[in-house]
């Protein structure tokens, strides 16, 4: 098992808590940066994961590691990259796999969250803060509470 950052999940937690409108959208794998030059303010980046995590934990890792490439319009081709992200965040296959790409109970990855993305930014939020929390306190990834708890039960079921 890889050692989670504590930090840098907070880091997340504190992008989702804190996104400025509704940028927190799952079915066009997109996410929203902040602090970027003003010809790509307000830009939608292509992250590929679900529920945006990847691909903010993959700015912010860009952030300290390669300040210099955020500033380059090919920003958007590398904010996809899993695996570093995975690595800077501190997980192992499993939990990556589990965080980036929310499973059915019978164990398919879900690949249409237009449904999820029907909801009140509210209820999305809640929920991913809360497997963000989990993660960070316990090491496990809980989509399916997380989305019961935040009044979300069966949106994603098949």
């Amino acid at each position: 098992m890889e050692q989670i950052y504590i930090d840098r999940i907070n880091q997340i937690i504190d992008d989702i808590k804190n996104d400025p409108g509704d940028h927190f959208r799952m079915a066009d794998v997109t996410c929203y940066v902040k602090n970027i030059p003003d010809e790509l303010a307000g830009s939608y980046v292509h992250c590929s994961t679900a529920f945006c995590i990847g691909g903010w934990a993959n700015f912010h890792r860009l952030e300290q590691e390669r300040p210099e490439i955020l500033n380059n319009p090919l920003f958007r081709s590398v904010a996809s990259a899993l695996e570093p992200a995975r690595k800077w965040l501190g997980l192992d296959d499993e939990q990556a796999d589990a965080l980036f790409m929310i499973h059915t109970e019978d164990g398919e990855a879900v690949t249409d969250l237009n449904t999820f993305d029907d909801q009140p930014i509210d209820k999305r939020r809640k929920a991913a803060v809360q497997v963000l929390e989990t993660l960070r306190d316990d090491g496990i990834v809980d989509w399916r509470t997380a989305l019961v708890d935040a009044g979300l039960k069966g949106i994603l079921d098949y």
